[in-house]
């Protein structure tokens, strides 16, 4: 299988510690209640080998990755702007790797008070992890 996921978060911590610091983490699995705000989860939801690029061999050559996206905010004003501008960090993050976004809306967070926007991903993954916008 053709993982990058530690190299996704990676790019994605480092891209919102230079706007917020520590004050906006980021995390790698999905919780129902995040423990702080302004917060982003990022989850790789899909990894599927390629069956364009599949031969005889056993060697998985490309695979097709998708990852989720949830922004969160509590702030009593302005959580909406809030939840945008961590989301545009990810998305620009995800666009530079060559990522397409094929969805981004708000959510229900299923707490009171707390904004939420959801956004998905994709991208082919070659075995040497180049990317490919797809």
């Amino acid at each position: 299988m053709i993982d990058i996921e530690n190299e996704i978060l990676t790019v994605h911590n480092t891209n919102l510690q230079a706007v917020y610091g520590n004050n906006c983490p980021l995390y790698g699995i999905s919780s129902i209640v995040p423990a702080t705000f302004p917060c982003a989860f990022i989850e790789q939801t899909q990894n599927a080998a390629l069956r364009e690029t599949r031969d005889t061999s056993t060697t998985e050559h490309d695979a097709e990755v998708t990852y989720e996206v949830r922004t969160f905010s509590n702030r009593a004003q302005g959580a909406k702007e809030e939840a945008k501008a961590v989301m545009q960090i990810i998305d620009d993050g995800f666009r530079g790797l060559n990522f397409t976004r094929t969805s981004c809306m708000p959510v229900s967070s299923g707490l009171n008070g707390v904004y939420c926007l959801f956004a998905r991903y994709t991208a082919v993954v070659s075995q040497n992890k180049t990317i490919y916008r797809r």
